[in-house]
């Protein structure tokens, strides 16, 4: 099983459909739809419920995503202990609408300069969004508003800066 055929079907749940994630990994909808038919006859099961515009996950396909983001993960781990600096991966990074303008900018300027290989993404979102993408570990790190309540213990929390909101 190819890894990269588990991404895309990853990518097309989150998109909602095989467009969007041919958009989001820079292939055609025809490379995408391949991939699910192929993975589809490995597994033997649907796992994509087509319609006109838009693709739903089958109940089989939302019980192996849990392992199929491992996997994936698994899969980017082996190539980044190949880099004898430690310094690549793939990051992805959740921010909100002022991160964006306020961090992003200089994270991008230092990460060039100190880690060539990093490969970040960004996903940009509400705070609340953001952190529930953290909990469920889909992203790695977050840039938001600190939430209320108590953290899980294996999120490590830093403030960045304190903003004074005024009316």
């Amino acid at each position: 099983m190819d890894v990269r055929f588990l991404e895309s079907l990853v990518f097309v749940v989150e998109a909602g459909s095989i467009a969007g994630a041919a958009r989001a990994q820079n292939l055609t909808a025809t490379a995408i739809s391949q991939r699910m038919r192929v993975l589809e006859s490995e597994l033997n099961v649907q796992l994509l419920s087509r319609s006109a515009h838009s693709v739903r996950p089958t109940q089989a396909c939302i019980d192996i995503l849990p392992r199929a983001h491992k996997l994936i993960r698994e899969a980017q781990a082996i190539k980044d202990d190949i880099d004898p600096t430690g310094l690549s991966c793939k990051l992805k990074l959740g921010a909100i609408s002022t991160a964006l303008i306020d961090f992003i900018p200089n994270i991008f300027q230092h990460a060039s300069r100190e880690a060539p290989k990093v490969d970040i993404d960004i996903i940009p979102g509400t705070s609340k969004t953001l952190y529930d993408l953290l909990v469920q570990e889909n992203i790695d790190a977050a840039i938001l508003v600190r939430p209320v309540g108590t953290l899980p213990k294996f999120i490590l929390s830093q403030t960045l800066d304190k903003q004074e909101l005024i009316l």
